[in-house]
């Protein structure tokens, strides 16, 4: 008697019931799309691609135009812990350079700068020099490698 009941219970077909476990799986789904937040951006910096180098290099005579160079070097004896230097002239702060420029770009506003950041130069460092040459109103900053020209 043993031997038939699991003969018959080893011929019956076992029915899986899926319905539930679409059903859960949907109610998961929606769950975790509704609850899903999407990272935002921590800091934006407009910045405007070089148009006189590269791949589409533009045929306008912009070579013309005077740059400043701004150098940024590390410096350990330096109350910010960096150099600045406005055309190979080294400055005592960060608050000259925004007077420097703005006395620069007073004379002529087209003026454009190049910023060389040194090795070693923490980013917060070449950030405040970008912001003090927006307060100043330099219009046309792009950034050059001072590794490369050393």
């Amino acid at each position: 008697m043993v031997n038939r009941i699991t003969m018959e219970s080893a011929t019956e077909e076992v029915e899986l019931r899926m319905t539930a476990m679409i059903d859960v799986t949907f109610l998961l789904l929606i769950f975790f799309l509704c609850s899903i937040k999407f990272k935002l951006l921590d800091g934006k910096l407009c910045t405007y691609l070089p148009k006189d180098r590269g791949v589409n290099a533009c045929s306008m005579d912009e070579r013309l135009i005077e740059r400043m160079e701004i150098r940024l070097q590390r410096a350990e004896n330096a109350p910010d812990g960096f150099l600045i230097r406005l055309n190979e002239k080294t400055l005592s702060g960060i608050g000259e350079l925004c007077c420097k420029i703005k006395s620069l770009t007073a004379q002529d506003p087209t003026l454009k700068a190049v910023c060389y950041p040194g090795i070693g130069i923490q980013h917060v460092h070449v950030v405040k020099t970008l912001n003090e040459c927006l307060k100043a109103g330099l219009g046309s900053i792009s950034f050059g490698s001072a590794a490369m020209d050393e």
